[in-house]
Formats: C-alpha cells, structure tokens, sequence
C-alpha cells in the first residue's frame, strides 16, 4: 500500500526547492523573466508552507491534516500563477504545484478517516 502521509512529504519538498530554485532564478534582475509582486508572494506561500507542512507530517503534528488542505489550497493558486507565465521552468513549477496539492490533498483525507 502506498504511504499517502510519506508522499505528501515527498511532494512538498520537491515543490519547495523547485519553488525555490525558481524564485533565486527569476527574481532578481540578473535571472530570466521577471516576475510580477502577485506572483513572488505565491512563491513564497508556496515555498513556506511546503517546507512547514512536510516537517510536520514528518512528526503526525495535530491538525496536520488542516494544514495539508491549506498547502494543497496554496499549491494550486501558485500552479495557476505559473501557468500565466509562458517559461518552460514555470510549466514544471505549474505541473510540480499541482502534483503537491493533489498530495496533499489525499494525505489529509487520509488523516481524517483515520481519526
């Protein structure tokens, strides 16, 4: 049976350092195309909550399951951001954002049948 809580962490970490990688890469003058305000902040969300949601999973934290649907809830409107953006790295954050919130939203119904 596959782990939903240990892909749901796996997950988050992908889409926090892909998030990452993006945000160093593209948000400074030097880096690719320029990013609007709207979508750096839907960045960090992401980058934060991903990294927040995956150590608590790691401890069965309570509410986690909670906090896996807001992830999830964030994941998507970053996806929907990067989607916006014609850049093939965007493309993959899109796809990688989806793929977490679809993670987490399975780990958190699992959660909850559980309790």
């Amino acid at each position: 049976m596959i782990d939903t809580r240990q892909n749901a962490i796996d997950a988050c970490q992908e889409c926090h350092l892909l998030c990452q990688e993006l945000l160093a890469y593209h948000g400074d003058e030097t880096g690719g195309k320029q990013l609007s305000s709207q979508h750096i902040k839907r960045l960090v969300a992401c980058i934060e909550m991903c990294q927040t949601t995956a150590n608590l999973l790691t401890i069965r934290a309570p509410l986690i399951d909670q906090l896996c649907e807001i992830t999830a809830h964030i994941c998507e409107q970053c996806a929907t951001s990067c989607r916006s953006i014609e850049c093939e790295a965007m493309k993959k954050c899109a796809n990688i954002c989806s793929q977490c919130a679809g993670a987490c939203y399975e780990a958190s119904s699992r959660i909850k049948k559980a309790a």
